[in-house]
């Protein structure tokens, strides 16, 4: 995937105007950002931005998003939003410390519970995670997981609702090797 950087927003500018799911069913779903004279409507209900709602750092490595970037995607023409065609454009977060060498490193959403097993786009089953520990944990279920997971009422909903009660002596087995990879 490829972006080009439309426009920098500083954390405090995109963070308030991030909906709550509950919040989604009422209001403007999207907002509107111009750019050299071009209009952009971004949607900002989606699930991976209330995923950065809740938490900004990785997951996995603990490196915080620092801001936010109006993208878009290369390779993409236009998407429909309410009828009307607009450029693909999303805002997404970053991480970017030039002096710790990091250097725009994209911030992603991750399923707890894969959906190859499963897993639902709910709230609960979604963290925030960079693209480099999202890329590496693939479909990966590990202890540190289900123990998230088991803290809520909600996560304990999405682990009974999930394949894995049923695929546990499997799961047992990729928890296993993946913890000894990890040695």
């Amino acid at each position: 995937m490829k972006f080009t950087h439309l426009k920098t927003f500083k954390i405090e500018e995109i963070l308030p105007r991030l909906k709550s799911h509950k919040q989604d069913s009422k209001g403007d779903k999207s907002l509107t950002v111009k750019v050299k004279g071009t209009t952009y409507k971004v949607l900002i209900n989606g699930t991976k931005l209330r995923a950065f709602r809740r938490s900004r750092k990785c997951a996995s490595c603990g490196i915080e998003g620092n801001l936010f970037i109006l993208d878009r995607q290369e390779g993409h023409k236009r998407v429909r939003i309410r009828n009307q065609f607009h450029p693909n454009v999303h805002i997404n977060l970053y991480c970017h410390n030039p002096e710790k060498g990091q250097n725009y490193i994209l911030m992603t959403q991750d399923h707890i519970i894969p959906k190859c097993y499963g897993g639902r786009r709910g709230d609960h089953n979604l963290q925030t995670m960079c693209i480099q520990c999202n890329h590496e944990k693939k479909n990966i279920v590990t202890t540190d997981d289900i123990k998230k997971l088991c803290s809520t009422k909600e996560g304990r909903k999405i682990l009974k609702e999930s394949r894995i009660r049923r695929e546990k002596k499997r799961l047992k087995q990729l928890v296993v090797t993946h913890d000894l990879e990890k040695e």
